[in-house]
């Protein structure tokens, strides 16, 4: 009887195990683009992008170091919005106070779950953080995160991301690493579960030509939407998913 309560166990610890073993992140994105739009006479205006990350075992998931983002039938135009705000001036300041008003492109959410990763959360250790986007200079933005009111956020996070953009033949692209110290605090992991975003309709000038600082070029059928996630266990996630109308 002895040896059998012992196998039970064994039995239970080992599917446990292998449940942890293989739990993993799981993903959806959505949005919201313009319609129309050509390569000719392409079409200015804002949008929206949300995505979240989650465990399929109902754990704290896998902390994602590393993004990539591409938007069908799309470009962008750093150069249509005059005024900068880089990653590196709102660290070494500490927030962004010192970014001009013009130089914002974007505005959103973030909320992060705090703990161990692949184990529970405790549903209370949490971030819910402010996202600002400024142009920070050719095919670059600012992404910077606002944490500082600490009824909403256990650690007083403020800082900003250095993140690129990319023209190419599948659209526009957007990529970015997430510094260590986003990603770790209090010695625990801070996984990101949901983002919002909503990126503003703005126009400048090229010689004489008008510019938008994001331009729909039109696509076949639907508009796709991709998105690699890089946790930090290594694996890669891509995800590709139809958005609107082209």
């Amino acid at each position: 009887m002895r040896k059998t309560r012992f196998l039970v166990v064994a039995l239970i610890a080992m599917f446990s195990i292998a449940a942890t073993a293989f739990a993993a992140n799981t993903y959806d994105i959505s949005g919201k683009f313009p319609t129309g739009g050509t390569k000719a006479k392409p079409k200015i205006g804002g949008f929206t992008f949300n995505y979240t990350i989650a465990d399929d075992a109902g754990n704290l998931p896998v902390v994602v170091k590393a993004y990539k983002f591409q938007i069908g039938g799309s470009r962008v135009n750093t150069s249509a919005v005059k005024k900068t705000c880089t990653a590196a001036k709102i660290n070494a300041a500490g927030d962004n106070t010192g970014c001009p008003t013009a130089a914002l492109v974007g505005t959103g959410s973030v909320e992060a779950h705090i703990g161990t990763s692949g184990q529970p959360w405790d549903g209370t250790t949490q971030c819910l953080l402010t996202l600002s986007a400024y142009n920070a200079g050719p095919n670059k933005v600012a992404l910077y995160l606002d944490g500082r009111d600490t009824t909403k956020c256990i650690a007083p996070i403020s800082q900003a991301i250095d993140a690129k953009w990319s023209n190419g033949p599948s659209g526009a692209g957007l990529s970015f690493t997430v510094p260590d110290e986003l990603r770790h605090q209090l010695g625990l992991d801070v996984a990101v579960v949901s983002v919002k975003s909503t990126f503003k309709k703005l126009t400048g000038k090229k010689g004489k030509k008008k510019i938008g600082y994001f331009e729909t070029t039109g696509c076949k059928g639907k508009r796709k939407a991709s998105v690699i996630f890089t946790g930090e266990d290594g694996v890669n996630t891509p995800i590709t998913k139809q958005i609107g109308s082209c």
